[in-house]
C-alpha cells in the first residue's frame, strides 16, 4: 500500500510502519515507540534496525540521535514552542545547565525490602561496599599523585629545553640575537597557547581556567555538564602543561583540584559499572542454575571457575556500589583534596581546603576519606619525585627570628600583609573588569585570537623589560639557578630569571632571601638573588599579565602567580627595610613569605587552609605567626575593598549555577516557607493516567512531582481524564501528600511499559514476579544517571529527546494500524478483562479505561502505578515553617525538592534551591547573581486550554492536553514572594 509520510523531529512516519534507518524508506520496519534503554551520555547515534525487529531490543539513543540531527537555529532565529534552540554540547552549556544532583536517597518500597531482606557480601571480613570504597580511595590517591608528578616532569623538561634553545639563538653571534630569540619564543608560546585554546573549545569547554569554582558548585549540588568526564581530564592535564610551558602567568596547582575531582569520578564510575555487571552475572548464574542452564541472558557461557565467586558474592539483588550522587560527592571531595595536596605536598592542607572552600556538606566520614586520599597522594608524590620530599616550596637561607625580632617587626609585617591583601583585591577587580570583554563561549575564533594576543604580549613584554631593566648578576659557585638571557657566561639576568624560569624555583629563591647561606651573609647589599629594581618591576607587571591570562579559555590556576606577585612585593619591602634598618635583622624572605600568604588571602578569601598549605609546602613552622597575621589582615582588607573572591566572581559570572551558602542569609529570617515556595505545582496521583503524565512531561521541564492521595473514586478519576468530566466534577490533582516521584523514574516506567488499569492492577503482559520486576526497575532508576546522561543531565529536560519520545503516541493516532504501544496495551487489557467490550470490568463497575478515537476505534486508557517507586518519605515542611529552617534543610541534607503542605497535609507548594536563592535577594555575601523567578506558564495552559504546537499536532495529545490540571495552594492568589504557575527556567528542579 502507499505510505503517507510525516517527518517530525527526524522521524519518517509511514502509515502503520516505520522506516527507522532515517534514509530512503524502502523497507518498512516495525519499531516500538518506548524503548527499554537510554542513550549513554546523550551521544548521537543513528537509528538502525532490521525489518520486523521487536521493540524490546531497541534503544532510546535512536530517539536522541535523531533529535540531535535537527539543524541548529541561527542566532536570533525564533524557535517553536517546546523547541530548544540548538542542541549541540555548546548550546547545552548556555541553556541546558542548572540541573541539581540527587543527594537525597529515594526511600521507596524496593529500598525498604533491600534493607530488610538482603545481607551485604564480605571481603576479608569487611563489607563489600566498605572494602570497595577503601580501594577506590587508595586508587584515587595514587593516580592523583602520578598525575602531579607527570605534569611537573613534563613542564620542567619543556621549559629547560626551550630556555636552552632560546639561549643558543640569542648567543649565536647575530647582531639582533635578542630580537630573534624573542620572535622564536613568541612563536613557541603562541603555538602552545593556541593548541590549549583549541582543545578546550573543541573538545572540553569545561576544562577552561582552574575549575575550582565548578568543583565548589558541584559539591554544593549543581550538575555541571561535561565537567568530570575523561575528556575534561585529558584536556585539563595537557592544557595545563601547555599553558605553563608557554610561560603564561598561570600555575598548575588549582587545575590539580579539577583533575583530582575528575579522577575520583572516573574511578567511582568504573567500580559502579563493574560491580553492576558482576551482580547481573550473578543473577544470571542463580537463574540458570535453578533452570539447569549454563548461559546468561545474553547467551554468554558462564565459566564454572567463577561459580564459587558467584555463590559468595552476596545477595544478587544488591545495588551496585557508588551508584548514588551521595556517594559520588564524598569521592569528588576527596579527589579535590588530593589534587591540592599533591600540588603543595600538604596532606592536612588539602583536607582543610576541601572543608573550608570546596565542600558544602561535611561529615566525619568525609574528613577521614579526604585525609586518607591526600596522604596517599602526597606519599606517591614524594616517592616518584625525590626533590619534593622536603616540601614542594621548601627553602633555606633564612635564619630563625627570636621573640624580640617578631615584636619589633610586627608592625612592618602587618603593613606588608595589608599591601599584599590590597594587591589580591586589585587582581580580583581587574579580572572581573576584563571578563566583560572576554569572547562568548561559542566564539572559538575570537577566544583563540585573544589567547594568541595575550601570549605574544606576555613574551614580548618579558623580553623587553628583561633587556632594559634586568641586571646581569654573577652566579655564585654554590648556585645552579639563573637564566643567562643576554648576559655573559657566569652571569644571569635576574628579571629574565624571574619571568622565564621554573615557577617553583623562583618561589624558593624569593623565600630564601635571608641572612644564612653556604657562604654566610650572601644576601647583603644589592645582591639577594635579585636586585631591588627587578623586584620592584616584577610585582605590577606580573599582576597585570596574570589578570589577562586568567580570562583566557585555557587551563591554568592562580596559586603560583599569586605567590610570585606577593613574594616579589614582600621581597621588595624587605630589601628596603634591610637597607633602612641595618641593625634590625631584617630578612626579606620572611616578608616575601608573609606577603605571598596575604596575596593568596586577598585573591581566594580563604584563611585556615592557606596557612596550613604554606606551612606544609615550605616545611617550616617557624614563621607561622607571620603567615597567620598576613592571612587575617588580607582577608579583612580584601573584604573592605572588594567583597568578591576569585571563586565568587566565577560563580557569579557563570549565571547558571545556584550556590547555597552553608548558612542562611539574614533576608530569609523574617520569611516563611509560604513566602518562598512556588504555589502551583504539577502533582500526580498514586495511580495516574498515562495521558496526563505524558502531557505534563511534554509541557514542563520539572524533575520532581509530588504524589497525592486520590480525592475521588477510581471510576470517577478514570472518567476525569476527559476535560468535560473534570470540569463537571471539579476533580483536580490536589490532595494529601503521599510521596514524590522523579522525572527519570517516570521515564523508566514508561519505557518499560509498566502500565496498569485504573485500580493499579498490572496488565497481563506485565504479569511476571512482582518483587523481581520491582527490584529490577528500581535498580534501573537508581543507576539511571550512571549509564544515561551522566555528564549531560540537562539533556533529559531541555532537549527534544523527551518531546520526541512523548509525542509518538499522538503521531500514530488515527492511522490504519494505530499506535503500536496502544495495540500491545489493548491486547493486554483484553486478556485481563473479558468484559471490556461491554464497558464493564471484572468487578462489574463502569469501565472508564476504554476510550474511542475519532474513527470509533476502541483503545484502552492506560495508567501508571507510581506508589511502588515514589519516595514514600519525602522531606516536607508546613507552610508556616521559617524559610531559614528550609535553607538549613537544603544545605545539611543535600535536598533537591522540599514539599510544602498545609494544615491538612495537602500539597500547597514546593521549594527548590532556585526559590531560596531568589528569596534571599541581593547582598554582598552572595556568590552569584540573584536567581530570576521564571515566568509562569501561560494562563490558557494552566486552565487546560493550550493548543498543540504545529510540529507535534496529534488528536491523541489534543484530547489529553485539555485536562492538564495543577494543584493549587487553596486560593487563586499567590503568597508574597512567589510567582503563580509552574516554573520553567534554566534551573527547574520541580
Amino acid at each position: 500500500m502507499e505510505h503517507s509520510r510525516v517527518e517530525v523531529a527526524g522521524f519518517r512516519h509511514c502509515s502503520g510502519r516505520y522506516n527507522c534507518t532515517g534514509t530512503n524508506p524502502t523497507v518498512p520496519a516495525r519499531v516500538d515507540l518506548l524503548p527499554h534503554f537510554f542513550a549513554r551520555d546523550g551521544m548521537p547515534e543513528r537509528l538502525l534496525c532490521s525489518p520486523g525487529s521487536a521493540g524490546k531490543g531497541q534503544n532510546l539513543k535512536n530517539l536522541l540521535g535523531m533529535a540531535q540531527q535537527r539543524p541548529k537555529p541561527e542566532v536570533g532565529e525564533a524557535t517553536r514552542p517546546g523547541q530548544v534552540a540548538g542542541i549541540s554540547e555548546r548550546s547545552t552549556r548556555a541553556v541546558g545547565t542548572g540541573e541539581s544532583l540527587d543527594y537525597h536517597t529515594v526511600y521507596n518500597v524496593p529500598h525498604v525490602w533491600r534493607q530488610r531482606h538482603t545481607s551485604p557480601a564480605l571481603i576479608f571480613k569487611i563489607k563489600r561496599q566498605t572494602f570497595l570504597k577503601l580501594l577506590a580511595t587508595l586508587t584515587i590517591g595514587v593516580l592523583v599523585g602520578v598525575m602531579a608528578v607527570g605534569m611537573a616532569i613534563c613542564t620542567e623538561n619543556i621549559l629547560a629545553w626551550k630556555n636552552a634553545f632560546i639561549r643558543q639563538v640569542i648567543h649565536d653571534g647575530h647582531p639582533f640575537g635578542i630580537v630573534r630569540g624573542c620572535l622564536v619564543h613568541v612563536t613557541f608560546s603562541v603555538i602552545l597557547t593556541l593548541a590549549g585554546c583549541l582543545m578546550v573549545q573543541l573538545w572540553a569547554p569545561a576544562a577552561a581556567a582552574s575549575g575550582v569554582s565548578l568543583v565548589i558548585a558541584y559539591l554544593n549540588g549543581n550538575a555541571i555538564p561535561g565537567f568530570l568526564n575523561a575528556r575534561s581530564l585529558a584536556v585539563k592535564w595537557a592544557g595545563t602543561v601547555l599553558s605553563v610551558s608557554a610561560n603564561l602567568t598561570v600555575g598548575p596547582e588549582a587545575p590539580m583540584v579539577h583533575l583530582g575531582a575528575c579522577m575520583s569520578h572516573l574511578v567511582a564510575h568504573f567500580l559502579c559499572v563493574t560491580s553492576d555487571k558482576w551482580q547481573r552475572l550473578q543473577q544470571s548464574y542463580v537463574h540458570h542454575r535453578s533452570e539447569g542452564g549454563d548461559e546468561d541472558d545474553n547467551g554468554l557461557a558462564i565459566d564454572s571457575a567463577f561459580n564459587p565467586l558467584l555463590e559468595k558474592s552476596g545477595h544478587p539483588k544488591e545495588l551496585p556500589v557508588l551508584h548514588s550522587d551521595f556517594d559520588r560527592r564524598e569521592f569528588v571531595c576527596a579527589g579535590a583534596a588530593a589534587g591540592i595536596a599533591a600540588a603543595f605536598g600538604a596532606p592536612i592542607g588539602g583536607v582543610l581546603f576541601s572543608m573550608e572552600e570546596a565542600a558544602t556538606h561535611w561529615s566525619r566520614k568525609m574528613a577521614w576519606r579526604c585525609f586518607l586520599c591526600t596522604t596517599v597522594s602526597v606519599f606517591t608524590l614524594a616517592q616518584l619525585h625525590p626533590r619534593w620530599r622536603n616540601g614542594v616550596l621548601s627553602f633555606q637561607g633564612v635564619a630563625d627570628m627570636i621573640n624580640l625580632d617578631w615584636f619589633h617587626q610586627f608592625p612592618f609585617l602587618v603593613l606588608v600583609s595589608m599591601g599584599g591583601g590590597l594587591l589580591g583585591a586589585t587582581f580580583n577587580w581587574l579580572r572581573k573588569t576584563l571578563l566583560t570583554v572576554k569572547a562568548a563561549p561559542d566564539n572559538t575564533r575570537l577566544r583563540c585570537a585573544q589567547g594568541v594576543a595575550v601570549a605574544a604580549l606576555t613574551i614580548a613584554l618579558m623580553f623587553t623589560l628583561s633587556y632594559w631593566v634586568g641586571t646581569c648578576v654573577t652566579v655564585p659557585d654554590w648556585q645552579d639557578y639563573g637564566y643567562t638571557f643576554h648576559c655573559q657566561n657566569g652571569q644571569y639576568n635576574d628579571l629574565a630569571t624571574l619571568f622565564l624560569a621554573n615557577q617553583d624555583d623562583t618561589i624558593r629563591r624569593l623565600f630564601s632571601m635571608g641572612s644564612l647561606s653556604p657562604q654566610q651573609q650572601v644576601c647583603k647589599g644589592d645582591n639577594c638573588y635579585f636586585t631591588l629594581r627587578s623586584l620592584m618591576m616584577l610585582a605590577p607587571v606580573y599582576l597585570g599579565l596574570m589578570s589577562m591570562a586568567a580570562c583566557l579559555a585555557i587551563p591554568g590556576g592562580l596559586f603560583t602567580p599569586s605567590i610570585i606577585v606577593g613574594g616579589s612585593f614582600g621581597g621588595t619591602c624587605g630589601v628596603l627595610l634591610m637597607e633602612w634598618l641595618p641593625h634590625w635583622h631584617i630578612q626579606p624572605g620572611v616578608y616575601a613569605m608573609c606577603a605571598a600568604a596575604a596575596m593568596l588571602g586577598g585573591v581566594f578569601r580563604a584563611s585556615i587552609s592557606l596557612v596550613v598549605l604554606l606551612v606544609e609546602g615550605t616545611q617550616s613552622t617557624k614563621f607561622m605567626l607571620g603567615i597567620i597575621t598576613a592571612v587575617i589582615c588580607s582577608n579583612w582588607l580584601g573584604e573592605f575593598v572588594h567583597s568578591d573572591g576569585v571563586y565568587e566572581t566565577d560563580l557569579e559570572r557563570d549565571g547558571t549555577v545556584i550556590f547555597l551558602k552553608p548558612y542562611a542569609p539574614r533576608t530569609l529570617q523574617p520569611k516563611s516557607a509560604e513566602d518562598v515556595m512556588t504555589s502551583e505545582v504539577w502533582c500526580f496521583r498514586e495511580v495516574e493516567s498515562l495521558d496526563f503524565i505524558l502531557g505534563v512531561l511534554r509541557r514542563t521541564t520539572h524533575n520532581g512531582f509530588p504524589v497525592v492521595r486520590r480525592t475521588a473514586p477510581a471510576g470517577v478519576e478514570a472518567s476525569s481524564s476527559h476535560p468535560r468530566h473534570a470540569q463537571d466534577l471539579g476533580v483536580t490533582r490536589k490532595g494529601e501528600l503521599q510521596g514524590l516521584i522523579l522525572r527519570s523514574q517516570i521515564l523508566i516506567l514508561i519505557s518499560e511499559r509498566e502500565f496498569c488499569d485504573e485500580h493499579g492492577h498490572p496488565l497481563a503482559d506485565n504479569a511476571q514476579p512482582g518483587l523481581d520486576r520491582a527490584l529490577e526497575l528500581d535498580r534501573k532508576m537508581r543507576t539511571f544517571y550512571r549509564y544515561h546522561f551522566m555528564h549531560q543531565r540537562s539533556m533529559l529536560t531541555n532537549l527534544e529527546l523527551t518531546q520526541s519520545l512523548l509525542q509518538l503516541q499522538g503521531q500514530l493516532d488515527g492511522t490504519a494500524d494505530g499506535s503500536l504501544l496502544l495495540q500491545e496495551a489493548g491486547r493486554s487489557a483484553s486478556n485481563a478483562s473479558q468484559d471490556v467490550g461491554e464497558g464493564r470490568d471484572r468487578q462489574g463497575l463502569p469501565c472508564g479505561g476504554v476510550d474511542a478515537d475519532a474513527e470509533g476505534l476502541r483503545r484502552p486508557s492506560l495508567f501508571v502505578n507510581l506508589a511502588t517507586y515514589m519516595d514514600i518519605a519525602p522531606p516536607s515542611v508546613k507552610h508556616n515553617t521559617p524559610a531559614e529552617r528550609a535553607h538549613d534543610m537544603f544545605t545539611s541534607l543535600g535536598l533537591r525538592h522540599l514539599a510544602v503542605v498545609d494544615d491538612q497535609a495537602c500539597v500547597s507548594g514546593i521549594i527548590t534551591r532556585q526559590d531560596l536563592d531568589h528569596a534571599a535577594g541581593p547582598g554582598a555575601w552572595r556568590r552569584n547573581k540573584v536567581s530570576a523567578r521564571p515566568a509562569s506558564l501561560p494562563a490558557q495552559l494552566r486552565l487546560g486550554l493550550a493548543k498543540l504546537t504545529s510540529w507535534a499536532a496529534s488528536r491523541t495529545f489534543s484530547s489529553s492536553s485539555n485536562h492538564l490540571e495543577i494543584a493549587r495552594s487553596g486560593s487563586s492568589s499567590s503568597p508574597s514572594g512567589s510567582a503563580p504557575g509552574p516554573q520553567n527556567g534554566l534551573l527547574d528542579d520541580r
